[in-house]
């Protein structure tokens, strides 16, 4: 007998010893690859107890794929069976408590109008300036024969010297004037190639962005993504903030120099003027509202979004696996990119990545069987003899092999994260309705849990059962007793008697979300 007490002592505490940590870790899956056998069996592998996990997908784009990941921690519970609450002295209620951008595109297209009409502008000015400067200089021409037929004729009032004198500052005036022009005219010229050059480069910007538009509705990996922006130099915006500035900056230089350019000229070369500079302020206006710089903005984020490695990885917050399970849900909703594209599938699933380690207790009620001289009650009757109602009493061989019973069982283990596991076990036997019920046993062992979920228990280790024996010191075998006044229950008392069993019992599990 001491040596089951010792035995079923080390089968008890054997399985109890479990370690956790508490370190964040990640479970990544490549969504490129995650219909691949080899790529789904990470999801299969185990985790540690007690640990945070975070279930990542990577390579998948999020310009794209709208993903949601929603991750849980989940409990296998089984109810405590009825016989064990009353031996723990657990309530109802205790037990119920332990388990519950169209519009800048028109505005650049008037831009180029304008610019457009600023050249031809321009071209009428240059020609009016230059008939005036002809005009002018045939007015010299015909000074410098008025003077020489004046001095002629004698009646000149002034020197030859004067009169050379007044012709050239007047030859130089017309020179200097004709410079001031031609330099206005130049600046105008280059103010024109700058707007056109801009709105150029707004036209590309344009065509970058939905050449960046198309790539971001790829599904591909990071990688892939930036060797395509690698490849095609032309996806590098440029910023035209600086060519912008200064195009205000040489507006309001010619406006400046005009303004002092237009005493010196004629009424008819200053409308002329006017109007030119009214048409450069309205192309530079159209320009502004054309929205280049929010275009070049939106371009350079989108640019930049495409090279940021966080926008192709889909990350859950973490969970700590203080539980049999941790369930992921994901959802993975395709976006509708172009009004033309077809709508896709969204890709939904759910799986369980099992927990290794910590203590897990389940309960499960079955059969056992009890095996042994422990096991069975000895059984007695009287054989007859001469004397009446005298009879010798002799023991009946019981022919049993085993003692069926049914148990409910408590079982402790370290969670494998597989299929099998081993622990131990605690039980008592069903079917009594207080500690002293003559039916009461005790089972004590280890157990086989086959399956994650719903599982089947199979069982072995030392029972204690009340069976029949005789009562010492009050009868002895081959006796003669008086049947009258002793029966066949008088001669025998349950008593605790230790023995092996085996068992079989299931396990109905509920799924619980800590």
């Amino acid at each position: 007998m001491k040596t089951k007490f010792v035995t079923l002592a080390i089968i008890l505490f054997s399985f109890i010893l479990y370690s956790q940590n508490n370190d964040n870790e990640e479970i990544i899956i490549d969504f490129q690859t995650m219909n691949t056998t080899s790529n789904n069996s990470k999801l299969l592998n185990p985790i540690d107890y007690g640990k945070f996990y975070s279930f990542q997908i990577d390579n998948v784009n999020k310009f794209l794929y709208q993903v949601t990941i929603v991750g849980n921690s989940i409990s296998l519970d089984t109810p405590v069976p009825t016989e064990l609450q009353r031996l723990f002295r657990l309530s109802g209620e205790e037990l119920e408590q332990t388990t519950e951008q169209e519009a800048a595109d028109d505005a650049a297209q008037e831009a180029a109008d304008a610019t457009s009409s600023m050249k031809a502008n321009l071209s009428v000015f240059s020609k009016t300036l230059e008939t005036s400067i002809n005009k002018n200089n045939k007015e010299a021409f015909k000074m410098q024969q008025d003077i020489n037929d004046l001095a002629k004729r004698g009646r000149s009032t002034k020197s030859k010297e004067q009169e050379a004198e007044a012709l050239k500052e007047f030859t130089m005036q017309q020179l200097d004037l004709k410079s001031e022009v031609d330099d206005l005219l130049k600046k105008m010229d280059d103010f024109s190639d700058e707007l056109s050059n801009l709105l150029d480069e707004i036209y590309t910007l344009k065509v970058v962005r939905v050449k960046l538009i198309n790539l971001a509705t790829r599904n591909v990996s990071y990688l892939q993504m930036q060797k395509d922006l690698e490849d095609d130099s032309s996806l590098k915006p440029k910023n035209p903030n600086f060519d912008f500035n200064n195009l205000a900056t040489s507006l309001k230089q010619l406006k400046a120099e005009m303004e002092e350019l237009k005493p010196k000229l004629g009424a008819e070369q200053v409308t002329q003027l006017d109007n030119t500079y009214k048409k450069n302020n309205e192309a530079y206006a159209a320009l502004d509202k054309s929205k280049a710089l929010i275009a070049f903005s939106q371009v350079d984020y989108l640019y930049g979004e495409l090279k940021n490695k966080n926008n192709f990885i889909a990350k859950a917050p973490p969970i700590q696996a203080n539980g049999d399970l941790v369930n992921f849900e994901v959802t993975i909703t395709p976006t509708r990119t172009h009004e033309l594209g077809s709508y896709k599938n969204p890709i939904t699933y759910s799986f369980d990545v099992p927990v290794k380690g910590g203590l897990k207790v389940d309960f499960s009620v079955g059969p056992t069987f009890a095996f042994g001289d422990g096991a069975l009650d000895e059984k007695y009757f009287f054989e007859s003899t001469d004397t009446e109602n005298m009879g010798i009493l002799k023991e009946r061989d019981n022919n049993n092999i085993l003692n069926p019973g049914v148990a409910a069982m408590m079982h402790y283990y370290r969670r494998s994260g597989k299929n099998i596991s081993w622990g131990g076990l605690f039980g008592v036997g069903a079917g009594f309705q207080s500690i002293d019920d003559i039916n009461l046993s005790f089972y004590g062992g280890i157990s086989l849990v086959l399956g994650k979920e719903q599982k089947i228990m199979l069982n072995t280790g030392i029972v204690f059962m009340n069976v029949d024996r005789l009562k010492n010191g009050q009868f002895e075998v081959d006796n003669t007793y008086d049947t009258t006044e002793v029966s066949l229950s008088d001669v025998t008392e349950k008593v605790f008697k230790g023995s092996f069993f085996i068992s079989i019992s299931y396990n109905l599990a509920n799924r619980v979300q800590n």
